[in-house]
């Protein structure tokens, strides 16, 4: 977990493990999706919202985050 933390915040450019936790809460938020606290975060639902919204990035960039091959 903290080796993905370390490429996230360098990618980002995010100093702190807190910074990365605030863009994932707010990605969350302008997806419509609910707070963390408030679902299950191996959802089934919850993954393929995620999906579908990262479907919207470049692959470029999806391959530069390691999300893609």
């Amino acid at each position: 977990m903290a080796e993905i933390e370390v490429e996230f915040a360098s990618f980002f450019n995010l100093g702190t493990k807190d910074a990365l936790t605030s863009v994932y809460y707010r990605a969350r938020k302008m997806w419509g999706m609910d707070k963390v606290l408030d679902t299950d975060l191996h959802s089934i639902g919850d993954r393929n919202r995620i999906e579908s919204e990262a479907s919207r990035f470049s692959s470029d960039f999806l391959v530069d985050l390691g999300y893609l091959d």
